[in-house]
């Protein structure tokens, strides 16, 4: 394939998503319970049309009274929806850093459903929903445009968007805001997938979820969720689990007072210990009334705490996740071990915690500057407080978090020197829970799990940046705009795909198709692996070793999971 006709492929897909060139057409107009809704065509990499229908509303606006209240089922659409044009993206962050995010609206609990063209009278394709990343604080579906997938494996593809950060997970740990509103959110647009996806050609009883980062994450919580356990067949989590640090909050109340404090909504120094359901509703009463920029301020990325993010609620996350992962009687009565579960991490995870740890020091240096204190000892301190968390996190029912922190600072040093953080953050966001979510198929003979690690070394990477960075591997499954992709990578450098990443993006699509088709994922590496990828079990510990010329491997990082087993043997 010469580059040159790669290049104009890229430059028709990004004319095309930059200007949203469309051609619409009475035949791609949907009947769903849900209402009419006017579709249109878009083009894929291959520059080859494809049928989307984009900024589906599934909930009631969640604006005023409805702010900080789980969301409400939508009624039925009275006239034809224009489904043509993109929906709005949930607020963010108003920083330099999450510019790329725009039009940031309330309003803005929508889905979009992609297939390869309208489906003909008794099909039904096999359908898989994607939840994107960011943290649980930024994101939208709004990039992730799945053309070349569904024309090259003709299944149903929905993205879906859901509220974020402080507008997603605050709570005051009550009845009067328990939280989570950005879970239910998900649920509820899995409840519409249920319920309308028939109308689009797809299966409403096969479907698969799946997601990336905090989509992983979202993944596993529903794998855990009671409220989801009819809603999917099959989980695909990729760089995110229940467990990891960033999407679990432990002191939801005291944030969401001091963020109250902050904008006004709390007089003298707010009382986490206040037990008063009345005490909670002034404070939520005047945050419902607040404008949108007032959240928009809210810095939402920290190195020693996970602010506005899932927490343990009692309802749709019961119990602390790595709990919940390692009771087998729970698991059977969510229906865990009913499901197929493909979860997957990529060679370099930590990139995504260097930047984190170096932009944090960056801006604590900047700070210190401008008032004179002490700068590295300042610094030394951030880390120390980072070092705690993610100890404590670990190990939370411990009385000997000191004993056991400089248990892994010794053993964190001498692997990785004195710096070791990025390699401590990335190994309990990342690694570790990427075992526990997969470990617990093994609870059960009657369970199937996966595992996939995406060990590949791609030319397009010019930079410092090698292997798979942190979210890369979208590249090699959506029609991801690169110019994004640097972005997301901290990564000027990116260019466009040669043979082997183009090669290699139709081997991992494939994977991912056969999962969502068949329930196992081996199928396409039959020709490259000589037998069928096992199931993962707690002898062999097998897993993908995905890359050009994919091989099967056994053990992985195991002797990180050895040395976090022990420490929980030796501390809790």
């Amino acid at each position: 394939m010469a580059y040159y006709g790669i290049s104009r492929r890229y430059y028709i897909m990004s004319t095309l998503f930059i200007n949203q060139c469309i051609l619409v057409s009475n035949s791609l107009l949907v009947d769903a319970p849900a209402g009419k809704i006017q579709g249109t065509e878009l083009y894929d990499y291959n520059a080859e049309h494809f049928v989307a229908f984009r900024g589906i509303p599934y909930a009631k606006p969640p604006l005023g009274d409805l702010r900080f209240e789980r969301p409400q089922p939508l009624e039925k659409l009275e006239s034809i929806f224009d489904a043509t044009q993109p929906g709005a993206e949930c607020p963010t962050p108003s920083l330099p850093m999450f510019s790329h995010y725009k039009n940031g609206d309330e309003d803005c609990l929508i889905l979009n459903v992609f297939m390869k063209r309208m489906h003909r009278p008794g099909t039904m394709k096999k359908v898989i929903v994607f939840i994107h990343g960011g943290g649980f604080v930024v994101g939208s579906s709004i990039p992730y445009i799945p053309g070349t997938f569904v024309n090259a494996h003709d299944v149903i593809f929905v993205t879906i968007n859901y509220r974020l950060g402080i507008l997603g997970f605050l709570s005051t740990e009550d009845e009067v805001s328990p939280g989570n509103y950005g879970l239910w959110d998900i649920v509820l647009a899995l409840r519409w997938v249920k319920d309308n996806i028939g109308a689009f050609g797809g299966d409403p009883n096969d479907v698969t979820i799946s997601g990336e980062s905090a989509g992983g994450a979202a993944v596993s919580y529903l794998t855990l969720a009671p409220q989801a356990k009819f809603l999917f067949k099959k989980a695909y989590a990729h760089s995110g689990s229940a467990t990891s640090v960033f999407g679990r909050s432990t002191r939801a109340r005291k944030t969401a007072l001091d963020f109250a404090m902050s904008v006004g909504c709390l007089e003298g120094e707010p009382d986490a210990s206040a037990t008063s359901t009345d005490y909670s509703r002034a404070v939520i009463a005047c945050l419902k009334k607040l404008p949108l920029a007032e959240f928009t301020k809210f810095q939402g990325f920290t190195l020693d705490e996970s602010k506005f993010v899932p927490r343990i609620d009692g309802h749709i996350v019961p119990l602390d996740p790595l709990v919940l992962l390692n009771d087998s009687d729970y698991l059977r009565s969510v229906g865990f071990f009913d499901k197929l579960h493909l979860i997957a991490v990529d060679n370099n995870e930590r990139s995504i915690m260097e930047a984190h740890v170096k932009l944090s020091e960056m801006m604590l240096s900047h700070q210190l500057s401008l008032s004179g204190a002490d700068a590295q000892s300042m610094l030394g301190a951030l880390h120390d407080s980072a070092k705690r968390f993610y100890v404590r996190m670990r190990l939370q029912n411990s009385s000997h978090s000191e004993s056991a922190l400089k248990t892994v600072e010794s053993w964190y040093e001498r692997r990785y020197g004195a710096d070791f953080l990025i390699d401590l953050s990335s190994d309990l966001n990342f690694i570790l829970p990427t075992f526990d979510y997969i470990e617990a198929t093994t609870k059960s003979d009657v369970c199937k799990g996966w595992l996939l690690y995406f060990n590949h070394y791609p030319q397009i990477l010019k930079g410092h940046r090698k292997g798979i960075p942190h979210g890369f591997e979208l590249l090699y499954w959506f029609d991801f705009p690169i110019e994004l992709m640097k972005i997301y990578v901290s990564d000027p450098n990116i260019e466009i795909m040669g043979e082997e990443d183009l090669k290699l993006k139709q081997h991992f699509s494939a994977i991912i198709s056969a999962f969502v088709k068949t329930g196992n994922p081996s199928g396409p590496l039959a020709e490259n692996i000589p037998a069928t990828v096992p199931v993962y079990d707690l002898h062999q510990r097998s897993h993908i070793n995905f890359c050009p010329s994919p091989t099967l491997g056994s053990d992985l990082e195991a002797y990180k999971r050895e040395f976090w087993e022990q420490l929980a043997l030796d501390y809790l």
